[in-house]
């Protein structure tokens, strides 16, 4: 993967886990000569009914310092009305606050 990948994806995303599997990929990378950086990184926010908006921006910060490029952002069933229009504001602000 460190010689040939130009996006790793980790389904799910968990910070000790994360970590681990970085430094893994660090580590090959170094092997090969080529630089972390020239593969994105992404993983998944899984965003339920019951999710709060403050949760999910955590996520989104956490994900962003822990060297995350790609935030994928799931609307898990039922996704209704109510519950996307205030994400929307929700990711509109972090999106200027993390840029």
């Amino acid at each position: 993967m460190a010689k040939y990948a130009s996006h790793w994806n980790l389904p799910s995303y968990e910070e000790t886990l994360f970590a681990n599997k970085l430094n893994s990929l660090r580590f090959y990378c170094d092997e090969v000569e080529r630089g972390l950086n020239e593969i994105k990184i992404s993983t998944h926010i899984f965003v339920e009914e019951s999710s709060d908006h403050e949760t999910i921006l955590k996520q989104l910060r956490n994900q962003q310092e822990g060297g995350i490029d790609q935030s994928i952002i799931y609307f898990q069933p039922p996704v209704t009305k109510r519950r996307l229009c205030p994400s929307q504001n929700c990711f509109a602000r972090v999106c200027c606050e993390l840029c």
